[in-house]
């Protein structure tokens, strides 16, 4: 709380100040202000004892003394979240986008809103302040849709992420003892646990928001979708995207410089995507692969684009669509192998397993020789509840396929019975109740 105070109080002054300022270069020591008060918050609780091993480490290696000790520090609440928040709000102020908020009040709750605050979405100021000075009525369908908004949510995260989460756990512990089917079925499941997982946060905060009046962005748009991985990260955590390229990608020269130029701005994205996500070598190198893939499609667009030709009317059939959906997807899966494991020693382990024992793997499952389906094929899981998880994820992926095709599934619920409806929406709770019981796992995004 002290953090967010003092953030608070800085980015407040700072814009009131920059406001009070004809020119740029008059407000720009103030910028400067903000944004090393905030970068530097940012960089000690988060990053200090990863550059400080680091050079432990490489010093060590040289056999050099090196006296600087660790801090025996814990990451605050939504650091990474509330710090872009406030930083994008004194960028606008300085650029003349928006004008300075003068109440405080208005200003500390911007900033501390609280179902946006641990995990976000990461709210612009112009859309996120002037939503507080409207005055409030109780409608019921506002308040109707932001609760079934949360539902869903909850459904996403007890109902598949949570299930999902003790067989990435079983995988992880011991990542020896696992081929490559194995390993490509845990980092397919782990993007739909961390999918469900934090659009599962999104939603309930969107949700829980709109019952109040206040209207978040959105943060998800049904991502496996996508036939690219450009294409999967416009869809994904669309708010942190979106503060990247406006603060980021476009000031660095976007992609109006050249080729060269934009290859670079796209790496030094993902580079902090990945820092972003966490103090480790492991997502420093996930951000790394995820924009080298992308800088690779960029780079052969023109071959791309003559291989389309030779395919002609199949270019636009379903079967293809699929077929590059299938291969994003996938990429993405591989490339999470980085993500959910602990170190870089498993994720090397998983990574070389990926390509053998494929035959071992589908003999062993057919066989179930020693109850060998259970490890190979349930990670840890027995039959009835893997069997309930993939059921819970067809259900998503239908409603997604509604989202994507036919509209919003809420209309077409309104067009549907009164029993309908309430036994759906009942059944619903029920069943989010009934997994509630057995287990309590925090939302992934937490822990940044």
């Amino acid at each position: 709380m002290f953090l967010i105070l003092i953030s608070t109080l800085i980015d407040y002054i700072a814009g009131i100040k920059m406001d009070e300022k004809l020119t740029k270069k008059g407000r720009r020591p103030f910028l400067i202000i903000s944004l090393i008060s905030n970068l530097g918050i940012l960089c000690l609780f988060k990053y200090y004892n990863f550059f400080n091993d680091s050079f432990a480490s490489l010093f060590e290696l040289l056999n050099i003394p090196y006296l600087i000790p660790s801090l025996s520090i814990i990451l605050p609440v939504g650091i990474s979240f509330y710090t872009f928040q406030t930083m994008g709000y004194s960028i606008d102020v300085y650029k003349g986008k928006i004008k300075a908020e003068h109440h405080l009040g208005y200003f500390a709750l911007y900033v501390t809103y609280f179902p946006q605050l641990v995990a976000g979405p990461i709210e612009k100021s112009s859309n996120l302040l002037p939503q507080f000075k409207v005055k409030q009525f109780v409608e019921y369908k506002r308040v109707t849709d932001g609760l079934k908004l949360m539902t869903w949510g909850f459904f996403k995260k007890v109902v598949i992420a949570d299930q999902i989460s003790p067989m990435i756990k079983y995988v992880t512990d011991n990542p020896e003892q696992f081929n490559g089917f194995s390993v490509l079925l845990c980092s397919c499941l782990f993007i739909y646990q961390i999918y469900c997982d934090f659009s599962a946060y999104s939603d309930i905060a969107i949700g829980g928001a709109q019952v109040m009046g206040v209207r978040l962005m959105e943060n998800f748009r049904r991502p496996f979708f996508a036939k690219s991985l450009s294409e999967l990260w416009n869809r994904w955590h669309i708010s942190l995207i979106n503060w990247f390229q406006e603060y980021i990608f476009s000031p660095l020269g976007g992609s109006k410089k050249g080729r060269r130029k934009a290859y670079r701005n796209v790496m030094i994205v993902f580079l902090v995507s990945g820092l972003w996500h966490g103090a480790s070598y492991n997502f420093l190198i996930w951000g790394i692969l995820n924009g080298l893939v992308i800088v690779l499609t960029l780079r052969f667009t023109k071959l791309k684009s003559e291989a389309n030709k030779k395919l002609g009317s199949f270019r636009k059939s379903v079967w293809y669509r699929r077929f590059l959906r299938v291969k994003t997807y996938l990429i993405f899966a591989v490339l999470g192998i980085l993500f959910y494991t602990s170190d870089l020693y498993a994720a090397q382990v998983l990574g070389k397993s990926l390509f053998k024992g494929w035959s071992n793997d589908i003999m062993g499952i057919i066989s179930n020789e020693g109850n060998s389906r259970a490890h190979i094929l349930y990670l840890g899981h027995d039959s009835i509840r893997f069997i309930a998880l993939l059921i819970g994820i067809m259900v998503l992926e239908y409603v997604h396929y509604i989202q994507e095709y036919k509209g919003s599934v809420r209309e077409i619920l309104a067009t549907k019975s009164v029993f309908f409806r309430w036994t759906l929406y009942i059944g619903i709770t029920l069943l989010i109740m009934a997994y509630s019981f057995d287990q309590e796992i925090p939302f992934i995004y937490f822990q940044f």
